[in-house]
């Protein structure tokens, strides 16, 4: 074997070698193949071509691995930038998503709130232009109602007659008639005028009663042209009895006991199926026994005079006796508020006690008066009875363009309240209807022992009687002055029992002053002194003690009793046992 040869197959070794090492084909024919590819060659050739033959196959190799390498880069960048892309666009969909949910949530609350604002302005226009349709209908219904019967030109035609051409041309005929005992052609046209007068101050009250009071108090007119809370009745009954009322549908508005009279009243709400008619029918035929009426209104009688220095005080008329049991005499009144701390009141011994079940101001002008005649005591002025303790139950309130009023539910409460008292004696300066709970109440007082004195009222001289001046158990006082010329406008009938002072007496007035008042409102309280004067400090007997005063009293008029100054003038009679 020459050398040559063994080079060769060295050199064969080497490159199987390499091939092994680079990836070359090792297979006997792909050696076959290199092995006589290079047989026929020179050393040096095949040396050359081996060396081309490596540096092509690393060149490849080299290659390749860049080439997967750039591949491999390629790719992760691109998942890279995939990922990425993905990433931005999920969180840019989010994103929107989330802003658009915002802007949809946004979008509907200000939607909400939008359409809640527009329904409460709708709700609030609705409410208003019913309120306002349902203020049109009250007032339309009304002026329908009342329309055809009380106008300002019989208003004025009214004031005109009674304060201008009574005083003026009919007055002085009037009591130089009844005083000859002649009526004639004078009372007659009195009579027309004071129809017609009574007739609208009645109605232009009532009408004004309807329109302005607020809907705590809903008045009407019953069939007698009396103004009465609409849609109530008052009941005098059992306790027991309350159950049956709600049985039949009825809604009791407020119930009291009257301990003192033996009484329970009711306030009761017509069912809206029923007919008030036919509700006090209903209820009358299932409670026998119950007293049923209306809430019916009253009002009070009295003028101030045109200047503070023209009456005279209640002492300038009578001086009646004092004794020992005069700091024991318990009057009572029922009227309006009383201002205590008035100057010619501060001393006296007075208790008051509120009635009124309704949120309007209470008026003190007249129940001020009126007590400081029965218990006022100051400088230069002296009540009748000041050594008396006075209990005054407040019952009137200011309906609002109505004036002065009080509701028969008051009279009742507060007549229940000075029989717990044990007055003597109960003032009640008011005038209104004729009612049936008030009557059943007045009877219970009077049951006790209780006197009541009531002005007669100052609807004229040929008004209906006026109550509670009218009842039977009731003392009933009409107005003179100091000449002992009735007043003129005072109301007459066979109820009058006796007359006293009651024209320009001084009293005092809510504001510290004093004003002279007329009307039979101010007579009322010197019946009402002298009754408690003369008992001692044991209960008078009322029938007795009325007795004594038409004994002692100054006859007027025509001879004996008579309708216009009943007994005559009443007098102090002494104390009496």
């Amino acid at each position: 074997m020459t050398f040559r040869t063994i080079n060769l197959r060295l050199a064969f070794v080497f490159l199987a070698a390499l091939g092994l090492a680079l990836g070359l084909p090792t297979d006997s024919d792909s050696w076959f193949r290199g092995k006589h590819a290079y047989a026929d060659q020179p050393e040096e050739d095949i040396e050359d071509d081996v060396e081309d033959d490596v540096e092509e196959k690393v060149e490849e190799d080299i290659e390749e691995d860049i080439e997967d390498d750039v591949e491999e880069q390629i790719e992760e960048q691109v998942e890279e930038s995939v990922q990425e892309q993905i990433e931005a666009n999920v969180e840019d969909d989010i994103e929107e998503s989330v802003q658009d949910d915002i802007e949809a949530d946004v979008e509907d609350d200000i939607e909400d709130d939008i359409e809640d604002d527009v329904e409460g302005d709708i709700e609030d226009d609705i409410e208003d232009d019913v309120e306002d349709d349902i203020e049109d209908d009250i007032e339309d219904d009304v002026e329908d109602d009342v329309e055809d019967d009380i106008e300002e030109d019989i208003e004025e035609a009214l004031e005109e007659e009674i304060e201008e051409g009574i005083e003026e041309g009919v007055e002085d005929d009037i009591e130089d008639d009844v005083e000859e005992g002649i009526e004639g052609e004078v009372e007659e046209e009195v009579e027309d005028d004071a129809e017609e007068g009574t007739s609208g101050l009645e109605e232009a009250a009532g009408e004004q009663l309807i329109e302005e009071f607020d809907d705590r108090f809903d008045a009407a007119v019953d069939d007698r042209g009396n103004v009465v809370q609409a849609g109530e009745w008052m009941l005098l009954l059992e306790p027991d009895s309350i159950a049956v009322i709600d049985r039949l549908g009825y809604r009791t508005l407020d119930v009291r006991s009257l301990d003192s009279l033996d009484l329970v009243v009711a306030r009761v709400e017509s069912p809206p199926d029923r007919a008030v008619t036919d509700a006090a029918r209903e209820l009358a035929s299932r409670l026998p026994g119950a007293v049923i009426d209306y809430n019916h209104v009253y009002g009070l009688d009295s003028r101030e005079g045109p200047l503070p220095d023209d009456g005279l005080t209640p002492a300038a008329y009578y001086s009646l006796a004092t004794g020992q049991g005069q700091t024991a005499r318990r009057i009572g009144i029922i009227d309006t508020a009383v201002h205590a701390d008035h100057v010619a009141l501060g001393g006296a011994d007075i208790r008051q006690q509120d009635f009124v079940s309704y949120p309007h101001a209470r008026p003190d002008e007249h129940g001020t008066a009126v007590t400081s005649i029965l218990v006022g005591r100051s400088e230069g002025y002296r009540g009748l009875i000041p050594e008396a303790r006075l209990y005054a139950a407040s019952v009137f309130f200011e309906g609002p363009g109505a004036g002065r009023v009080a509701t028969t539910l008051a009279l009742v409460r507060a007549l229940d309240w000075l029989a717990a008292a044990e007055v003597d004696v109960i003032n009640m300066s008011l005038t209104g209807p004729e009612n049936a709970v008030l009557e059943r109440a007045v009877q219970r007082v009077h049951n006790k022992g209780i006197a009541i004195v009531a002005a007669v009222g100052n609807d004229g001289p040929t008004a209906p009687p006026l109550y509670p001046a009218a009842y039977e158990d009731v003392i009933a006082v009409t107005a003179v002055g100091s000449d002992h010329r009735i007043y003129r406008l005072a109301n007459r009938g066979a109820h009058v029992d006796f007359s006293a002072p009651g024209i320009d007496v001084l009293g005092a007035s809510s504001k510290d002053g004093f004003l002279p008042n007329s009307g039979t409102s101010m007579a009322a309280p010197f019946v009402t002194a002298v009754l408690a004067a003369a008992c001692d400090t044991k209960r008078c007997n009322v029938t007795e003690m009325v007795e004594h005063m038409k004994a002692a009293a100054l006859d007027l008029g025509a001879p004996g009793f008579d309708p216009v100054f009943g007994y005559g003038l009443i007098r102090p009679v002494g104390a009496r046992r």
